[in-house]
C-alpha cells in the first residue's frame, strides 16, 4: 500500500496537470491556423497535418492598431468637449 499511494498521487498531479495544459495549448496550435484550417476539422500537429500561418495574428496586430488610433481619438474628442 506504501508504494501505490505515490504511484496513484503523482499519476493524479499528471492527469490534472494534462487537463489543465491540453485546452492552453489547443488556442496555441489554433491561433496558428488560416480561417480554413480552424473549420476543416481536427488537425492538431504543426508541420506535420498543417502548415502554420500568422494570418490571425497579422490580423489581431491590424485589429489592435485600428483600436490604440480610435482610442486616441475619442480620448481626444472627449477632452476637447470639456476644455472648450
Amino acid at each position: 500500500m506504501s508504494r501505490l499511494y505515490p504511484v496513484l498521487k503523482y499519476g493524479a498531479i499528471l492527469g490534472w496537470s494534462a487537463f489543465v495544459v491540453a485546452p492552453f495549448l489547443w488556442a496555441l496550435t489554433t491561433s496558428f491556423k488560416t480561417i480554413n484550417g480552424v473549420t476543416s476539422g481536427p488537425r492538431y500537429l504543426p508541420w506535420l497535418q498543417y502548415e502554420p500561418s500568422l494570418q490571425g495574428w497579422t490580423s489581431l496586430s491590424i485589429l489592435w492598431s485600428h483600436t490604440r488610433a480610435h482610442t486616441r481619438i475619442g480620448i481626444a474628442l472627449y477632452q476637447d468637449s470639456f476644455l472648450g
